[in-house]
């Protein structure tokens, strides 16, 4: 099985279909977006009694993009701890290779 092969899936939100296609390794992946997104869409609908469906996916996309803001900000401060511990166990065995 080459990295590279794809399948097409079939995506439902709010009741419509998407045909996506996805490299077969990133398909679960996809399928557990999906089920995200319709639980989000779902606890917001009971939550605030929203029945647009742009309202909804408006208010998802938001939730989503504040979600993936937050991880990349996280990513770069874990990045730069890394880095700084790096140097410090590297100044404490001595190495001063770099």
């Amino acid at each position: 099985m080459a990295a590279d092969e794809t399948v097409k899936v079939s995506i439902q939100i709010l009741n419509r279909n998407y045909p996506v296609t996805v490299r077969l390794d990133e398909e679960e992946l996809v399928r557990n977006a999906e089920k995200n997104i319709q639980e989000r869409l779902k606890k917001l609908q009971r939550s605030y009694n929203i029945d647009q469906p742009q309202d909804l996916l408006a208010m998802v996309a938001i939730q989503l993009a504040t979600r993936m803001t937050h991880l990349a900000e996280e990513k770069e401060r874990d990045q730069e701890l890394v880095a700084e511990y790096s140097e410090r166990f590297r100044l404490l065995i001595g190495d001063t290779s770099q």
